[in-house]
């Protein structure tokens, strides 16, 4: 079994495992050479992942084969989920969702509360003032920023 440096993951799979509702899960940002879906997949859950960088999905989807995983990794866009309401028992993002202005990650956190069933748990996570990455960038107000990463535009919101 992989081990993953997302920490944090650890202990939402513990909070999601000591729920008891069905194990389905939603990764929204799921791409990478190590997506964290791996480690849910390890557990008996049904995962599920949108990404919206191809190459990423591509690697994502990558690792899982050589596994012998399938982690439904699509891409997508977390502001317009293509899943039906109240459809996942756990959804989480991480590391993702900070890469949008504040506007869109409101509309992105409605949509992830949208599909999530009743007593579902939700993860999402936030660069802090303290992230060495503070400060990078073009300042776009309102403690936004935008960066270059992995040769890639994005924005990054710091709260």
């Amino acid at each position: 079994m992989e081990l993953f440096k997302q920490i944090p993951l650890y202990r939402f799979l513990a909070l999601c495992n000591e729920s008891g509702m069905e194990k389905t899960i939603l990764d929204c940002g799921a791409g990478g050479d190590t997506p964290p879906l791996s480690l849910f997949a390890n557990y008996g859950y049904a995962t599920y992942g949108i990404e919206m960088n191809v190459e990423q999905m591509n690697r994502a989807n990558q690792f899982a084969a050589e596994r012998g995983q399938n982690l439904n990794i699509h891409q997508g866009d977390m502001r317009q989920l293509a899943l039906n309401d109240e459809s996942m028992s756990f959804v989480y993002s991480y590391n993702s969702i900070f890469h949008m202005k504040k506007q869109e990650v409101k509309e992105a956190i409605n949509e992830l509360k949208r599909v999530l069933k009743p007593g579902g748990l939700l993860f999402v996570n936030f660069l802090t003032i303290k992230d060495f990455r503070v400060g990078d960038g073009v300042d776009l107000g309102e403690h936004q920023y935008e960066q270059m990463e992995d040769d890639e535009l994005r924005n990054s919101l710091l709260l």
